[in-house]
């Protein structure tokens, strides 16, 4: 119950850090109105935030607004957007609907049929990495974490998400959620041996 105490009061106790931040990675299974603090506060100080809008909510244009980087899988777009997504296509109307409501770029992932995304390019579709899973739990923490660390270092959008593709790859060949998630090396070692699957 730890997230629940994660308090509007505890954003501003903590403001100065997020001044000086590359970007701010934020979920939903801390309190809906902290979330909207920190958005708020971002968006004035002009830091780019990356929501995980996991457990899935409902959020409104207004919430959407200030969201840089929005990341999420199938369930969690189709609760945001009323939409049914089940292939590919759904999920670029999808990226396009919210890209629509205010979110600047909107990268749905959708697990083995790989991640779309919205870049000047147009919407994208990467295909997944091929690999055994063992356990698919921390995949999308996995996922948002290696983006934003990838983003807040500057890579170019296209790289930043199949950087995160691999990690999230690694993430489901392991068991367990803080036991899967791969170091910076082990990703770096996958980028070397594993080829960018076709678009």
């Amino acid at each position: 119950g730890a997230n629940h105490h994660v308090t509007p009061a505890t954003i501003e106790q903590f403001e100065q850090h997020l001044s000086t931040a590359g970007i701010v990675l934020i979920q939903m299974e801390i309190p809906h109105e902290t979330v909207n603090v920190v958005i708020q506060k971002c968006r004035a100080m002009r830091v780019p935030v990356l929501l995980d809008p996991a457990p899935a909510v409902n959020l409104s244009p207004e919430e959407l607004q200030g969201i840089r980087y929005l990341t999420p899988n199938e369930s969690e777009a189709e609760v945001l957007t009323g939409r049914t997504i089940r292939t590919p296509q759904d999920a670029r109307h999808a990226v396009e609907q919210l890209h629509d409501m205010g979110v600047e770029t909107v990268i749905l992932t959708l697990g083995k049929n790989g991640v779309v995304y919205n870049s000047e390019e147009g919407v994208r579709h990467q295909p997944a990495y091929e690999v055994d899973v063992v356990d698919s739990t921390a995949a999308g923490d996995a996922f948002a974490a290696a983006f934003a660390v990838q983003i807040s270092q500057s890579s170019e959008l296209g790289a930043a998400v199949d950087f995160a593709q691999r990690a999230a790859a690694l993430s489901v060949g392991k068991s367990g959620a803080q036991t899967s998630l791969p170091g910076i090396d082990e990703v770096n070692a996958y980028l070397s041996s594993r080829p960018t699957p076709p678009t």
